[in-house]
């Protein structure tokens, strides 16, 4: 389990989290939304101890974060970030096996285990075919896929993405969404997603937290989000609500 309890987070002068507090549940997949300056990659950060100037507790598993080394804590947290490069030079397969960094010493070469763990990370993402191209000759979609089996490769039991299909077209954002869903469903994974897509938000988590100005707007399930009243408080404009055929979810549609 995570816990945040009152975490505050200033960037110069500015307070962009203030006073966050809430628990997310082993196996849970918790998307996060909000507008854009709301404080939701900051809250990412935070978490992965990439930003040195936050205020309050981030336990996990009732251990503080803050006792945790790099390396510990990559153990326990996987991290995807928003903007996968495209002029990585890597093949895919050392790429990923370089996602196992936590699991031994800089100065020891990667064993038997660490590849075995790197080619179940490839299989995972569905990548095995890709395993000997080069990063660079990938598409959006398979690069973002490669940079998710690196995370994988961690094998930790905890996964952080930010924005990950932000810049896919529909075909691989549709693809890597299902992964995710996957990827909770049968690896257990507890799964923090940043999301500009209200209804990537909506179809994939079980529960969705709304920042708003670095604080929580509202944290419940899509069903209790994904209404006009609640979108247009977070957001400041009109939504059309209509249920997904398929799983009956809560989907938004802008206002003419």
């Amino acid at each position: 389990m995570i816990e945040v309890r009152q975490l505050v987070c200033c960037r110069g002068e500015r307070q962009v989290l203030q006073g966050l507090s809430l628990a997310i549940a082993d196996g849970e997949f918790l998307a996060v939304i909000g507008p854009n300056g709301a404080g939701k990659t900051t809250f990412l950060k935070c978490l992965l101890q990439l930003v040195p100037d936050w205020e309050g507790e981030i336990l996990l598993d009732g251990q503080s974060i803050r006792s945790l080394s790099s390396r510990q804590l990559a153990r326990r947290l996987a991290y995807v970030p928003q903007i996968p490069r495209s002029d990585t030079p890597y093949q895919v397969r050392e790429f990923v096996l370089m996602g196992r960094y936590a699991c031994h010493s800089p100065l020891t070469a990667p064993g038997h285990a660490d590849r075995m763990a790197a080619d179940r990370a490839l299989a995972l993402a569905g990548i095995e075919s890709l395993a000997e191209r080069s990063l660079d000759t990938l598409s959006g979609g398979e690069r973002q896929k490669a940079y998710i089996a690196a995370a994988l490769a961690q094998e930790a039991p905890v996964l952080l993405l930010d924005e990950p299909s932000s810049q896919l077209d529909p075909r691989h954002r549709h693809e890597v969404g299902l992964l995710l869903r996957r990827l909770q469903q049968e690896q257990r994974l507890t799964i923090i997603l940043i999301s500009h897509d209200l209804n990537e938000a909506s179809l994939l988590a079980d529960r969705i937290l709304a920042l708003r100005d670095g604080q929580i707007a509202r944290l419940g399930t899509p069903q209790e989000i994904m209404t006009g009243a609640e979108l247009e408080r977070i957001f400041a404009t009109g939504f059309v609500l209509v249920q997904h055929p398929d799983s009956g979810r809560p989907v938004a549609l802008p206002e003419e």
